[in-house]
Parts: C-alpha cells; structure tokens; sequence
C-alpha cells in the first residue's frame, strides 16, 4: 500500500499542463529499460498519476512496463500488472 505522504493529486488543468510541459521538453530525452515513467491512467472516480517500470522498449515510441503503484482510483489495475503504452502517454521519466 502506498504511504500517505506519497500520495498526491492535481486538478486536471495542472496535470495536463504538466504533461504537455514534459513532452514538449523531453523529446529527445532516450528511454530505457529500468526507468520509471509516469502516467495518468482514467476511471470512473477519476484520474491517477502512477510510475511504471519499463522492461521491455518495443519501439523508439512503444514500451511495456510494470505498474509500480498501489491504485487508489484506478482500482481497475493492480500493483505488478503488465502495462503497454506509448511515448506519448509519458508525463515524466525518472
């Protein structure tokens, strides 16, 4: 379960001025199997921020990674479940 001081929550305006901030800046940024990016994934209670860990580059533009969080709204995924997705979906790479 995640801490509570991990845990935190943008309204929607800053979150997608965040991520587009990111891409615009990032395009040349090499992504990696080992790092950690960050997505929003929706639900219906929302939208939740959480880290996946990349283990496989497809593509220059595609990844599969595992999910590093513990849901709170995305209750529709789990912690260690498999993610596909794209470059364009990342808000930040650590």
């Amino acid at each position: 379960m995640e801490k509570d001081d991990n845990i935190r929550f943008l309204c929607l305006e800053h979150s997608n001025q965040r991520h587009k901030e990111w891409q615009q800046n990032n395009k040349d940024t090499v992504i990696e199997v080992g790092n950690y990016a960050k997505m929003a994934f929706k639900s219906a209670q929302g939208i939740e921020h959480m880290w996946v860990k990349i283990t496989n580059c497809m593509t220059k533009n595609s990844y599969i990674g595992i999910l590093y969080n513990d849901p709170i709204r995305a209750t529709h995924l789990k912690h260690g479940e498999e993610i596909l997705f794209e470059r364009e979906m990342i808000e930040e790479i650590l």
